[in-house]
């Protein structure tokens, strides 16, 4: 793993043109930069042995955590016959006294002029991927640590698309593995191989991640992020995007370089 001290700046150049490509610039042994973010401490790590299949995409375009199965294909139409049945249940509601809790909680870090209601859905509702009720457990256990450690999910195998809530526990338990700590939660990534090839963010997923670092750090929670493939292009789109925001920790599992990006990005053997 490479780390870059404490207080670092880390900086991102800006995207490649036709007529030049970026240069590699002088910085912290992780080489991960972002104009004028700061962050605690950012790191790569590989996991020991390959999970992927025969039948998944190779290097950053794979998701290391999952196998994409071969028969991907008859999958998706699987998938494609669900929508003639019965649509899912909505997710459950935030808990009344968890959500009291929580909400009394930003009041005293924020005062009573804060609108306690609106920041406590927000955040739940990004932590919990839409999951009120297990974001805003998470959400105040995160309170309580003052800390919040968030995982980028990558692409969901070539064709992309939502995952299922067991798949994002695998991954979470995973990622914990590959990091040697814990992991609150994982945000969804619907991104497939061709966002993948061109190292574009998955918009949930930087939504999802904006409204936690940002609320995050207007409470005081210390929010530290695990990305794993594509999950990188949420974080360097979202430092890109605020330069003002400092997260904590910042741990690269398998980064999706985009093309034009691999000379700013100095990778440890």
């Amino acid at each position: 793993m490479a780390k870059i001290d404490a207080g670092a700046s880390v900086r991102l150049p800006p995207p490649p043109t036709a007529s030049a490509r970026p240069a590699t610039q002088p910085g912290g042994a992780g080489g991960l930069r972002a104009t004028n973010a700061a962050n605690d401490d950012v790191q790569t790590a590989r996991p020991a042995a390959s999970t992927r299949s025969g039948g998944a995409l190779a290097g950053r375009f794979a998701d290391g955590f999952e196998p994409a199965a071969a028969s991907r294909p008859q999958q998706a139409r699987g998938e494609v016959q669900a929508l003639a049945g019965p649509r899912p249940a909505a997710p459950p509601a935030a808990d009344a006294r968890t959500r009291e809790r929580v909400e009394a909680e930003i009041t005293r870090r924020l005062g009573g002029g804060a609108n306690a209601r609106d920041i406590a859905d927000r955040m739940a509702r990004a932590l919990g991927n839409g999951d009120m009720q297990r974001g805003m457990t998470i959400l105040e256990r995160g309170l309580r640590n003052n800390n919040l450690n968030v995982g980028l999910a990558g692409i969901n195998g070539p064709f992309g698309g939502p995952r299922q809530q067991g798949v994002l526990d695998g991954l979470q338990r995973s990622m914990g593995n590959a990091t040697g700590g814990n992991v609150d939660t994982v945000l969804d990534n619907a991104n497939g191989a061709f966002q993948a090839n061109n190292g574009t963010a998955n918009a949930a997923q930087l939504r999802a991640l904006t409204d936690i670092a940002n609320l995050g750090a207007q409470l005081g929670v210390r929010v530290d992020v695990v990305a794993h493939s594509n999950g990188f292009n949420a974080v360097r789109t979202f430092l890109a995007n605020n330069p003002d925001t400092r997260l904590g920790n910042v741990t690269l599992v398998n980064p999706n370089i985009p093309p034009g990006w691999a000379e700013c990005w100095d990778s440890p053997a």
